[in-house]
């Protein structure tokens, strides 16, 4: 059985900025470069999590967030059902929150206290099916930078 340490790890694996490949003098990383990087890794992570039962959500979100400013996005989560909501930031030394509401914005879950894997994990089983809004900030006096996120279910 899978432990939550081993899903956070695994899930820091899928999310943690990879090295892209290095840019020349005439040309940058773009963001389309990181988000092709984000759903691959994703999508190979999602053959090693089925094993356990796991799905992942075939879609990961990309968004480029500013400090002071917040990303909601919204999910719809079945009853019965355990989620695990990851993100990450590019750079690596960014800082970002991350929390579950419900509609009216009162907070479902807090994110998982884990400083080893670089991330911001949610965990959350819920008991009956509703809408939810996954948030999704950089505090203000943190670096701006791109976002990748995912959520996988059980």
């Amino acid at each position: 059985m899978m432990t939550r340490r081993h899903v956070l790890t695994l899930a820091a694996a899928v999310l943690a900025p990879a090295t892209l490949p290095s840019p020349s003098r005439a040309q940058e990383v773009t963001p389309v470069d990181f988000a092709m990087l984000a759903r691959r890794r994703a999508l190979e992570a999602a053959r090693r999590l089925t094993a356990d039962g796991w799905k992942v959500r075939d879609q990961v979100l990309h968004h480029h967030l500013e400090p002071r400013a917040t990303h909601l996005c919204p999910v719809f989560l079945i009853g019965g059902l355990e989620y695990l909501f990851v993100a990450t930031i590019r750079p690596v030394e960014g800082r970002l929150q991350m929390r579950l509401l419900d509609e009216e914005g009162a907070p479902l879950a807090t994110a998982l206290p884990d400083q080893e894997t670089k991330l911001q994990a949610v965990w959350h089983t819920n008991p009956s099916t509703r809408r939810a809004l996954v948030e999704l900030s950089v505090p203000w006096d943190a670096a701006a930078g791109d976002l990748a996120a995912l959520y996988v279910y059980r």
